[in-house]
Parts: C-alpha cells; sequence; structure tokens
C-alpha cells in the first residue's frame, strides 16, 4: 500500500502523546480480560504460569507484551492507526513504495523499546522537523493528521507597471500569466487617419468697414444733456429741452435768464 507523504501536516508530540495514553489504556484493558483466566489460574496453585518463561520473565508477563504488542501491530498495519489516534484524526504513513508489515512489526517493537529507553525517542518529536521519534527514524514512518493538508499561502494581488513600449495602466499580477510573467498591452482605439478636427469658424470682419469719428457739431446734436427743473418741493422732473419761438427767452435750470431767441 502506498501513502503520499507530500503536503501532510505532520503531528506533534502531545496530541501525539495524548492518542498513546488512550491506546495505553485501552490494550491494558484488552490484555487484562485475556489474562483474567490465566492469572486465576496461577492464583489457584498453577505453578507452571509463576515460572520464568524467558529470563525474567513468566508467562503472563509475556503473554501481556505479546498482547499490547499485537493490539499496536495489527491495528497500524491494516487501519493505520489506532483507537487513540483516531480520536484526534491521525493515522501513521511512511515515504516508501511499500507499506510491509515486518516493516510495522519493526516499529511497534524494537523501535519503541529503543524509544523507551529513558523516553529520550520519544522526546525527539519535540525537536525534529518531521516530528519523529526513533522509532519512526528506524521505519521511515510518519505520524500525520488525516484528511489535512498544507496549503501553500498565495501572494496577495500586487500592482505592476506595464512593460515599457505598452500603453495603458498598471494591472494586478493576478492578471499576469504566472508562467509568461507578460503584461499584454492594452490596445488602442482605431483612428480614422482621414478624419480631421475641423476649425471653429471665426467671424468674418469686412476690413472696408471703419468707423468714421464724429464732428463737433454731431455730437452736440446726438447728445443733449437733460434739463431738470423743480416742479415742487418734493419732486424733481425730467424734462427736453424746448425748442424757443423767436421773441421768446429762454431760462435756463437754475433760473437765470439766458436770452431771447433771434
Amino acid at each position: 500500500m502506498q501513502n503520499q507523504l507530500e503536503n501532510k501536516v505532520c503531528a506533534g508530540f502531545f496530541v501525539r502523546f495524548a492518542a498513546f495514553a488512550i491506546d495505553s489504556i485501552i490494550a491494558a484493558f484488552i490484555v487484562g480480560m485475556v489474562k483474567l483466566p490465566f492469572s486465576i489460574a496461577a492464583a489457584g496453585g498453577v505453578d507452571l504460569l509463576k515460572a520464568n518463561f524467558i529470563f525474567d520473565y513468566n508467562f503472563l508477563d509475556v503473554l501481556g507484551y505479546i498482547g499490547i504488542s499485537a493490539y499496536f501491530v495489527l491495528l497500524t498495519y491494516f487501519a493505520h492507526s489506532t483507537p487513540g489516534k483516531m480520536m484526534f484524526r491521525l493515522e501513521v504513513v511512511t515515504s516508501k513504495e511499500e507499506w510491509t508489515f515486518l516493516n510495522v512489526l519493526y516499529r511497534e517493537t524494537v523501535g519503541r523499546f529503543l524509544s523507551s529507553l529513558l523516553c529520550i525517542g520519544y522526546f525527539a518529536v519535540l525537536v525534529q522537523k518531521d516530528k519523529q521519534g526513533f522509532h519512526d527514524m528506524l521505519c521511515d514512518t510518519y505520524v500525520v493528521y488525516r484528511n489535512m493538508e498544507t496549503v501553500s499561502a498565495k501572494p496577495m494581488h500586487s500592482v505592476i507597471p506595464a512593460p515599457a513600449g505598452t500603453v495603458g495602466m498598471a494591472v494586478p499580477s493576478s492578471f499576469v500569466n504566472e508562467t509568461q510573467r507578460v503584461v499584454e498591452p492594452v490596445p488602442q482605439m482605431p483612428v480614422n487617419e482621414t478624419s480631421e478636427v475641423e476649425p471653429v469658424p471665426q467671424m468674418l470682419v469686412n476690413e472696408k468697414s471703419e468707423v468714421q469719428p464724429l464732428s463737433a457739431e454731431q455730437a452736440g446734436q446726438a447728445y443733449q444733456a437733460p434739463i431738470y427743473h423743480q416742479t415742487s418741493a418734493f419732486q424733481v422732473t425730467e424734462s427736453h429741452p424746448v425748442q424757443a419761438e423767436p421773441g421768446e427767452e429762454r431760462i435756463s435750470a437754475d433760473g437765470s435768464d439766458i436770452g431771447k431767441e433771434e
């Protein structure tokens, strides 16, 4: 079975420790149920069950170790996980092309034994880049989150200027082809070469028309100052000059006698 490690998120020390604690409780309960009849028999006087079987370990000790190892080996090989890991959505994967039973057996037995020496192999998860313990390094395995992948952050939309020789405003980089990074120039509006802007027509001035100056007599006839006379103490009216008949006297606005009209 092949598992891809690319873009996987590795689990840290504390979440793996919590999963291992849960699995240890479950495995201890299962093995205790299996050992219960043998323990009763050993307590009833069966000395064979109390005798040393391998080194200083008796039959019950060996049975307990085999039961706990089988719990981790079988579940890890077939399900890539254990009940404790499933609670935290964790799984065990490898970067190798093959997922073999022998590799898993070596990891869960010899590898865990080496990691349990002063717990140094387990604490290595805290400092390792890929969060591997000694048993993971020996078998090239990784504990990762299930259905979780790393996503590379995309750059924010940045505005880049158009290359020299192109016409148009600056465009966002998201509109630029990521492989070529070429900005296409903005097309120009077609202009009709024959169309010309006609000048605004100016007012024609007759060069022959000239303003003739007025003579003094024409200026006096064209304009005569109005004469005001007082009709009452509160009203001043405007009157126009009246041509006096011959022999009559003309009086100015201030009442002074001008003289007779000849």
